[in-house]
């Protein structure tokens, strides 16, 4: 089995268009690594795990998936940029929890 933890973007979302793996077999992996090692790092205030699936199968299900240059690609994003449906709370507690009604543009994109 091919670890893709560590493995640059580039490799990643080459190997998902050519289909030497999937979005979710990637996602998944990552989502090991950063349930294992993040209790001690603490780099996560949210972890979307079975939105990251569903978001990763959806990848694997588009057409156009061999001209996405970040296909399968995991990116965590954090909380200073609007998710829909995610508190934008900017690393402080200060701030509102209320859900985002859409995404930062940034995001949108990476979407």
């Amino acid at each position: 089995m091919t670890s893709w933890a560590g493995r640059s973007a580039a490799e990643i979302a080459a190997a998902v268009r050519e289909k030497r793996a999937t979005p979710r077999e990637v996602v998944a992996e990552h989502l090991a690594r950063i349930e294992r090692l993040d209790g001690r790092i603490g780099a996560f205030r949210t972890v979307r795990a079975e939105a990251a699936l569903a978001e990763a199968d959806a990848v694997a299900a588009r057409a156009d998936l061999g001209e996405l240059p970040l296909a399968g690609v995991p990116v965590a994003v954090k909380d200073n940029l609007a998710v829909r449906g995610e508190s934008v709370r900017v690393g402080t507690a200060a701030t509102s929890d209320a859900p985002a009604a859409e995404d930062h543009v940034t995001v949108a994109r990476l979407r």
